[in-house]
């Protein structure tokens, strides 16, 4: 069974490294999260939403354990995702 989770982008990011995650600009992209997955492996997917929208999803390609947070001093999981063209995605302007 596949699994996924829902990542926001950070507003900072901008809307252009959201379609750069789209239209194959970007090679890979990394998002963080609280401790260690359970369920979800390489294979799965991140459901990307930014601005309250969901944008599309991107297979992940890495999960890197054993890191800390900087502020918290909490372990957290980098999770890598793997970019590639889509040739149906439609960009969105500001």
């Amino acid at each position: 069974m596949s699994y996924g989770i829902t990542k926001t982008i950070p507003a900072g990011d901008g809307l252009e490294t959201v379609n750069s995650l789209y239209d194959g600009s970007l090679k890979e992209y990394e998002f963080h999260m609280a401790g260690q997955p359970s369920k979800l492996k390489v294979g799965d997917y991140v459901y990307t939403i930014f601005n309250d929208e969901l944008h599309g999803r991107l297979k992940i390609k890495a999960l890197i354990p054993g890191t800390t947070n900087p502020d918290s001093g909490k372990p957290r999981t980098l999770i890598l995702i793997k970019v590639t063209r889509l040739t149906n995605y439609l960009s969105r302007s500001s």
